[in-house]
C-alpha cells in the first residue's frame, strides 16, 4: 500500500512561490545592515588598537632620544671609559662632583606589559625591550652608587680647606666609580637594536593605518556576484537560489 503519491515536479508549484515577498527583502536588508554594522565596528576596534599601539611605540621612541642618545648611542671602549673616569677625578680636584643621572625604565617596561594587551607590538620589539631593561637596571644601580658617594662626601668635596691627600682619595674614588658606570654601558648593542625595532614597528603601523580596510570591498564584490542569481523577475520567473559557494569567471565567490 502506497502512503504517498509521486512527488510533484517543480512545474507543479504555484508561480508565486518562486518570488520573494516584500517581507523577505526586508529581512535580507536587515541582515545586510547588521553585517555592515558588525564589520564597521570591527574595523573601528582594529583601528583604535593600532593607533594605541603606535602611540605607545612612538612615545617610547621619542622619550629614548633624550637619554638614550646621551648615554648609549656610542659604545664605550676602554679609552672612553678611562677618559670619563679622568673627567670625574678632575671634578673632585676642582671642588665639585659629576653626577650621572639614572634613566627612566617605565616606558620600556610598558612595551613588555603592553604586548600582553595587543598583538600589534612585534615579538622583536618585546625581546629587545626585555634585553634593554636588564641593561638599564644595571646602569641605574651603579649610577645610584656613584651618586651616593656625593651625598656622603659632598661637604668634604666642596671644602677648599680639605687636605690634599684626602681630596685625592675622594677623586680616586670618583674615578673608580665613574669607570664602573661606563663599563656597565660597554658596547651598548641593545640600544640600537631597540631603536631599530621601534622604528620598524612604527613604520609598519603607519602603513597599516594608511591602508583602507578591504573587508567591506570584498563583501560588496561577493554581493554583486550573488545578486546575479537572485529571483527578482516577474511571477513565473526562475527561482534559482544564490549559489554562494560557486565559482565564476572572476574566481571564487566571496561569502562576505
Amino acid at each position: 500500500m502506497r502512503l504517498f503519491g509521486p512527488l510533484p515536479s517543480v512545474h507543479h508549484f504555484p508561480a508565486s512561490a518562486a518570488v520573494f515577498s516584500t517581507g523577505d527583502y526586508i529581512a535580507l536588508g536587515g541582515i545586510l545592515v547588521a553585517l555592515l554594522l558588525y564589520w564597521f565596528g570591527q574595523s573601528a576596534t582594529t583601528t583604535h588598537d593600532v593607533q594605541a599601539a603606535r602611540a605607545l611605540l612612538s612615545g617610547v621612541r621619542a622619550g629614548m632620544a633624550s637619554w638614550g642618545d646621551l648615554y648609549f648611542a656610542h659604545p664605550y671602549t676602554e679609552d672612553r671609559m678611562n677618559a670619563m673616569a679622568q673627567t670625574h677625578y678632575d671634578y673632585v680636584i676642582n671642588f665639585t662632583w659629576g653626577y650621572i643621572y639614572e634613566i627612566p625604565t617605565q616606558p620600556v617596561a610598558a612595551l613588555v606589559g603592553g604586548a600582553a594587551a595587543t598583538s600589534w607590538i612585534s615579538e622583536e620589539t618585546v625581546a629587545a625591550a626585555g634585553a634593554a631593561l636588564w641593561q638599564m637596571d644595571l646602569f641605574n644601580a651603579i649610577a645610584r652608587q656613584h651618586n651616593a658617594l656625593a651625598r656622603q662626601h659632598l661637604a668634604e668635596i666642596v671644602d677648599r680647606g680639605l687636605p690634599e691627600d684626602r681630596r685625592r682619595e675622594l677623586a680616586t674614588a670618583a674615578h673608580h666609580s665613574s669607570y664602573m658606570v661606563h663599563k656597565a654601558i660597554g658596547p651598548a648593542t641593545w640600544y640600537p637594536r631597540l631603536r631599530e625595532a621601534l622604528r620598524s614597528d612604527v613604520t609598519r603601523l603607519d602603513e597599516r593605518l594608511a591602508r583602507p580596510d578591504k573587508r567591506f570591498v570584498r563583501y560588496l564584490q561577493g554581493r554583486r556576484r550573488s545578486q546575479a542569481t537572485l529571483p527578482i523577475g516577474p511571477q513565473g520567473g526562475s527561482a534559482t537560489p544564490p549559489n554562494v559557494g560557486s565559482r565564476d569567471a572572476d574566481g571564487p565567490a566571496e561569502n562576505g
